[in-house]
């Protein structure tokens, strides 16, 4: 059965040592467990922040986005990495120094992580995800999105796979980093729960050392979304 425990831990403050942090609140992790971390405290520990009085939001997010595509409820609705996100994923909430960015290079720093934990807990299989909300068209609400990851396949592929009635699978794949970030963003909580960190014990992922980052990237011609949005 997958149990998913958010880590209630101190306020992590810019320029901390994210490893150490992790380490510091969690004492054990068992082998093929996946961490889940918050982006905002990667963006953090790489003093990926820009004070408040220096820019505006609007210069910022046209610096940091690779596509604005329109203002819409007092944000505004971009591309960043692939991936359709409010403000280029800048957040405002819960930062004490200044706008957060979106970490820099998330996967070579995930993989870095990755190499510092399974080499602090002595384990070989151990799954990373950065998490972070988005918001999903037509729907109220926030959910969870994974902005890198890395120790374990990404997308499960069900292709060729018979259904009930044994007739083959020609589309369905399963986002397995989404849905594990959806799943933990839950229960972290979105305000001042203080719980930046989640372990998922007990979900059978695909363990690897080496991941693809285009594994859940989808062609635009072929994103079902892709004619409204114009891409």
């Amino acid at each position: 059965m997958m149990e998913i425990s958010p880590i209630k831990t101190e306020v992590f403050n810019t320029g901390d040592n994210l490893p150490d942090f992790i380490i510091r609140h969690i004492p054990r992790l068992k082998d093929k467990s996946i961490l889940i971390v918050t982006s905002k405290i990667v963006a953090l520990s790489q003093r990926a922040v820009v004070p408040f009085h220096t820019v505006t939001k609007r210069e910022l997010v046209e610096r940091e986005a690779d596509q604005i595509l329109c203002e819409s409820y007092r944000t505004y609705l971009t591309i960043k990495d692939g991936i359709l996100i409010a403000a280029a994923g800048i957040d405002e909430s819960n930062a004490k120094d200044g706008y957060i960015l979106w970490p820099h290079k998330p996967f070579e720093e995930a993989r870095f992580l990755w190499k510092k934990l399974c080499s602090n807990y002595q384990i070989k299989n151990l799954g990373i995800i950065f998490s972070d909300s988005r918001s999903t068209p037509l729907r109220n609400g926030i959910t969870g999105i994974g902005i890198s990851w890395w120790g374990f396949k990404g997308l499960r592929n069900y292709i060729g796979r018979p259904d009930l009635f044994g007739r083959p699978l020609t589309m369905s794949t399963s986002n397995v980093v989404d849905s594990l970030s959806s799943a933990a963003v839950l229960v972290m909580g979105e305000s001042n729960e203080q719980t930046p960190l989640a372990v998922v014990e007990g979900y059978e992922a695909d363990f690897c050392d080496q991941v693809d980052p285009s594994e859940i990237v989808i062609d635009k011609k072929d994103d079902i979304f892709g004619p409204v949005l114009k891409l």
